[in-house]
């Protein structure tokens, strides 16, 4: 194979419009992530902008009243609110991704699930 014929040929307005169609044609229920430190894009690959847009938080909810100790409580995604547990001076908002590193995986996967959840 040579590499040339492989590398689409993006100078030609015909050609850009033949990969573009391609592309939605092949990817119309694809997702696309982009999450950062501060903010979660998301939408399908056909789209022109993302779909969702909101804070890279995760935040516990309080405890429903009568609920047994050590109950799995729900997690908030992306935004802060008055159920949010506050710990003494620790807060209960998590920032899973910081400076573009992953810091708290089981956070990470809370926002994953908000997203296709959402979409």
């Amino acid at each position: 194979f040579e590499v040339e014929k492989m590398t689409p040929d993006f100078t030609r307005p015909d050609k850009v419009m033949a990969y573009k169609q391609a592309a939605m044609d092949f990817d119309q229920e694809c997702l696309v992530f982009d999450i950062g430190s501060h903010s979660v894009k998301a939408g399908f690959a056909k789209e022109d902008v993302p779909s969702l847009h909101f804070n890279t938080l995760v935040a516990d909810t309080f405890p429903l009243h009568g609920m047994r100790p050590g109950a799995k409580q729900h997690a908030l995604v992306g935004m802060v609110s008055p159920t949010v547990r506050w710990e003494g001076e620790k807060s209960g908002v998590r920032q899973p991704v910081r400076r573009g590193v992953i810091t708290d995986f089981d956070d990470y996967e809370q926002i994953c699930w908000h997203v296709m959840n959402t979409l």
